[in-house]
């Protein structure tokens, strides 16, 4: 994904930071697809967790530059090759932790 820290904002730069988002759901959705796919696309939602969780510049990307990686865990929130208590207790739950966050921060204009 494009580094939201180069701040760039000109057309190409939100294109690659929207490619970004499908390639890595992609990325998911075919290991999931795998016979021993599991591990792979379970650490890989734990690291989107993570990057949304602790990097400085993600935090606030989707209202920055209008890109919002939040959207790759809620992708498979209901997808039924995950197994439905990892849904549940994970996944969702880790969906209601970044909408909480974000609920209390401060309203950013984009800068597109």
């Amino acid at each position: 994904m494009l580094h939201p820290g180069v701040k760039r904002t000109d057309r190409i730069a939100h294109r690659q930071a929207d490619a970004a988002i499908v390639i890595v759901r992609r990325f998911i959705s075919d290991a999931l697809d795998e016979p021993n796919g599991w591990k792979e696309a379970k650490e890989c939602l734990r690291e989107i967790f993570r990057y949304l969780r602790q990097d400085q510049y993600v935090k606030d990307a989707d209202i920055k530059i209008g890109v919002d990686p939040l959207n790759i865990l809620k992708a498979f929130a209901d997808d039924p090759r995950i197994d439905q208590r990892y849904r549940n207790f994970q996944i969702k739950k880790w969906i209601e932790k970044i909408e909480r966050r974000r609920s209390g921060r401060p309203k950013i204009s984009q800068s597109v």
